[in-house]
């Protein structure tokens, strides 16, 4: 990808390298966003770790889950009504 950075980039210390730096992340975080890529391919197109994208979505203030209260009751509902495992105790 060739970006050419406009003027005022600079003021703000962004060069060339930079600018193509943040234009990756952004178009990572958007797509990761708008559900159209995975967090896993999001991090993969970045060259990083999965955790390490997750540190990034954090950083820009997006969040990883992107739940309503009640879609998260009914989440919590769901599980609760899973079959327990047996116990353990002697």
């Amino acid at each position: 990808m060739k970006v050419e950075a406009p003027d005022f980039a600079h003021t703000y210390g962004y060069g060339t390298t930079e600018l193509e730096a943040c234009l990756r992340q952004w178009l990572a975080i958007s797509l990761f966003t708008e559900r159209q890529i995975s967090s896993g391919r999001a991090a993969e197109l970045l060259g990083i770790s999965k955790t390490a994208f997750l540190d990034l979505l954090d950083k820009h203030g997006v969040a990883y889950f992107d739940m309503t209260e009640e879609e998260f009751s009914e989440e919590l509902a769901a599980l609760n009504r899973l079959p327990q495992p047996p116990s353990n105790a002697s």
